[in-house]
């Protein structure tokens, strides 16, 4: 978190300006109460109990319940407009705090967070507070999403800021893990690293969108510019050791790298 004086920051946030990892942590991560993982390892008040199907304390998403998430790490925050029109930015993806696990994020749509006075940033952890759990299988009246598949969001939130931490490790995945929706599903909205990742084709959709498709066998996949613009030495190239990024949909699979950090030639 940073007060808003710090304007200059602002644009820097997806490169990490965010919190310092050497903070102290102020308040304590809680881990008590009935747990939704038979392990024990998890408590309701975690994304992860809300976003498994699997999850004894998942609350039915067709009425949109109303969630409280305990300690939510913000891992990106989209401010890169690909679309220039405006409508393309502003969405910010959280983590549980200390975990990778598939099913352990999400991003907010218009979330109100406190203080006002502050800049949110990579690292900030935030307690969140009626807003609603949405597995969103349409958007307006123009998109619907195929059969089963569906963009999972927490809307309206209200968060207040807890302390500065630093973001979960990245899950560490191959492209296959993005090559359908039924091994996927679980990374939307988290931060993953993708290892050994080949294009096959670079996509211009003429309205700013970029996506680099990946090659047969994980065609179902992409790496796309929803959070940074990808330049012209980034699309000149068919093969990356590794890029890391935030799982995104929109009819399909895309992993969303925040930075050049984040791109591993």
């Amino acid at each position: 978190m940073r007060l808003a004086v710090f304007i200059p920051c602002v644009s820097a946030l997806i490169a990490g300006c965010g919190s310092r990892a050497g903070d102290a942590i102020s308040v304590p991560v809680p881990g008590t109460g009935p747990d939704c993982r038979t392990d024990g390892t998890a408590a309701p008040n975690r994304i992860e109990c809300q976003r498994d199907p699997k999850s004894p304390s998942r609350q039915n998403p067709a009425t949109s319940p109303v969630v409280t998430i305990d300690r939510a790490v913000i891992v990106a925050i989209d401010g890169y407009d690909e679309t220039r029109d405006g409508k393309a930015r502003g969405a910010i993806y959280v983590q549980d705090v200390g975990s990778s696990a598939p099913h352990a994020g999400v991003s907010l749509y218009r979330p109100s967070l406190l203080p006002a006075s502050a800049v949110p940033a990579i690292g900030d952890v935030y307690t969140l507070a009626g807003g609603k759990y949405q597995e969103n299988t349409t958007i307006g009246t123009t998109v619907t999403f195929p059969a089963g598949q569906y963009l999972p969001q927490i809307s309206y939130a209200s968060g207040t800021f807890a302390f500065e931490f630093v973001a979960p490790a990245p899950a560490q995945i191959t492209p296959f893990a993005l090559g359908s929706w039924s091994t996927g599903e679980g990374y939307v909205g988290m931060l993953v690293t993708v290892k050994g990742i080949t294009i096959d084709t670079w996509k211009d959709d003429g309205k700013g969108r970029i996506t680099g498709t990946f090659a047969p066998g994980s065609a179902a996949a992409s790496m796309s510019n929803e959070l940074m613009a990808l330049d012209d030495d980034v699309k000149a190239r068919r093969s990356f050791k590794s890029v890391t990024g935030v799982v995104t949909y929109f009819y399909s699979l895309h992993v969303a790298p925040r930075s050049r950090a984040d791109i591993e030639f």
